[in-house]
């Protein structure tokens, strides 16, 4: 059912960065993230990697239009879900990374760049 819920929010995100719904897209995240945060509290690995591989996906697709906050956004969200879930997502970005053609490979580190940003923001404030 987790899955499910995932899988129609990405579509949800994408069909929304490429028809260019900025708004619609980071709402779309939000309840990605949201789902993922869930996912954490009840242990569930693989839904956690997924809901993070998602959220990364839409992160990406917003590069590539160069959308102004969106991918700041996107990856904000995604530095949230971090902190609750520690290595899941990193190794899930790991695997997504993997999975990319080439001519992804820009838009994905520019999205992590951004991504690892506002996760060193959330980490400097959690220890002040």
């Amino acid at each position: 059912m987790v899955l499910e819920a995932l899988e129609s929010l990405k579509y949800i995100g994408r069909t929304s960065v490429e028809t260019e719904f900025e708004l619609v897209a980071l709402e779309t995240v939000r309840f990605i993230r949201e789902v993922g945060k869930a996912a954490v509290k009840n242990k569930l690995e693989d839904e956690t990697s997924i809901a993070a591989s998602f959220i990364g996906d839409i992160g990406k697709a917003a590069a590539e239009k160069k959308f102004e906050g969106t991918p700041y956004q996107v990856a904000l969200s995604i530095a949230k879900l971090t902190i609750s879930s520690g290595e899941i997502i990193n190794k899930a970005f790991q695997d997504y990374e993997l999975r990319l053609i080439e001519k992804d490979i820009d838009s994905f580190k520019k999205f992590m760049y951004m991504y690892r940003q506002e996760l060193e923001k959330l980490r400097n404030n959690k220890s002040e």
